[in-house]
């Protein structure tokens, strides 16, 4: 089985390039102009690439934000994220890096994460090289990449590396151990089938017992209480929400939680499918965590 679900999975990175491209009218409103440059990084987790975008007009050092885009840990196309990044580098003031993580089947778990984590302390060891504020560094994803910024932060605060300043969980893959046919189905054909689902768990992840760590599905992380100000975004009808509204439940009860927003009427990945007014309700409140942090 594991044999088949791998050639599935390669068929779907070949066609990824058309799955992720986000809809016109969301790239022509989010879009806005900035300086993009192209980087490679040499990290503990090996060399990384990434882009950073910088605001049409930096005004010196800049604030940074990690993002980590989504594709179910198979998909790898970090330009899905072209105008998420565009968006928050202007309206935040910040600069964005926009890494390029390995993906499954031919890097599975804990590449993505390993890697995530060493370019984090790589910004916040090299920073100012690039002329960014490493104090001031803060991480965020989408989808799978979700589940891999919260992964960031968690290790972040439990091994005293460095400081994340705050989080972004964008309606993300918190809990890779649960039978996906388990989870709450909103639509009759939601955007994550539970046929997806096992496709892009059990080729990024085939070991069972490794699906309850907490870099793999940060649900089930025992201490949170070390992350910083997090903002939770879920989509009304998506089937991982009830996973993110949990997550979001945990953090509010621990005094974390800047905020949670449901965005209603749509399903995963509205981001980039729209409706514009929704993915501009999502950004925005991505604006407002950033400014919350960078500005304090």
């Amino acid at each position: 089985m594991g044999y088949l679900t791998d050639i599935v999975a390669l068929g779907i990175q070949t066609i990824a390039p058309f799955l992720t491209k986000p809809a016109g009218d969301v790239r022509k409103e989010f879009s806005l102009p900035c300086n993009v440059s192209a980087h490679r990084a040499t990290t503990d987790a090996g060399p990384i690439s990434f882009k950073l975008y910088r605001p049409a007009t930096p005004p010196g050092p800049l604030p940074v934000f990690l993002n980590i885009h989504g594709g179910g840990y198979v998909m790898g196309c970090p330009d899905q994220d072209d105008h998420i990044c565009r968006y928050l580098a202007n309206r935040a003031c910040c600069a964005v890096v926009n890494i390029n993580y390995d993906t499954a089947p031919q890097a599975r778990y804990p590449t993505a994460p390993e890697q995530c984590f060493s370019l984090a302390r790589w910004l916040s060891l090299n920073g100012d090289q690039l002329d960014l504020d490493p104090a001031r560094l803060a991480v965020g994803g989408h989808s799978a990449g979700g589940a891999l910024a919260a992964g960031v932060a968690l290790r972040a605060a439990q091994d005293e590396a460095f400081q994340i300043i705050g989080l972004i969980v964008d309606y993300a893959i918190l809990d890779l151990a649960a039978d996906p046919r388990t989870k709450h189905r909103r639509l009759p054909r939601p955007l994550i089938t539970p046929f997806l689902s096992r496709i892009f768990t059990d080729s990024y992840i085939p070991d069972r017992s490794k699906r309850l760590d907490p870099l793999a599905s940060p649900l089930f992380a025992t201490d949170m209480t070390l992350l910083p100000p997090t903002l939770i975004i879920t989509a009304e009808l998506d089937t991982l929400r009830d996973e993110g509204d949990a997550f979001a439940g945990r953090l509010r009860d621990d005094g974390l939680l800047f905020e949670h927003v449901i965005v209603p009427g749509v399903d995963h990945f509205f981001t980039h499918t729209g409706p514009v007014p929704q993915a501009r309700l999502a950004l925005d409140a991505m604006i407002r965590l950033l400014d919350h942090v960078f500005k304090a």
